[in-house]
């Protein structure tokens, strides 16, 4: 399934081996800042940089609600992911979150 997930966004980075259920992230710097849009064939997530909007990784409607919590939060535990998904899919999450830069793990 975390293949699945994957497979779903245009960025392919090496994930994390640990599972939702031993991770906590906090955002990078508490002026990073990043919302989701509206696209054809899902979302993109975009982050406010000094030059700009950005579009970082386009996500599925599997992660929507996931990334849109993530937006909102300056650090979560990873079980605590809202959607109906499982241990892999948010272990995915947390791996897009970290590998686009957006979060970093921490020490749970």
């Amino acid at each position: 399934m975390r293949a699945a997930l994957r497979s779903e966004t245009p960025e392919r980075t090496g994930g994390s081996a640990a599972f939702a259920s031993s991770r906590v992230l906090a955002r990078v710097h508490p002026d990073v800042r990043f919302a989701l849009r509206s696209d054809t064939v899902g979302w993109t997530v975009v982050v406010e940089t000094p030059w700009g909007l950005r579009n970082v990784i386009c996500i599925s409607d599997i992660a929507y609600d996931a990334f849109v919590f993530a937006s909102t939060s300056m650090g979560f535990d990873v079980r605590d992911l809202p959607g109906s998904l499982t241990e892999e899919q948010r272990a995915a999450i947390a791996d897009t979150l970290e590998n686009v830069g957006l979060f970093k793990g921490m020490a749970a």
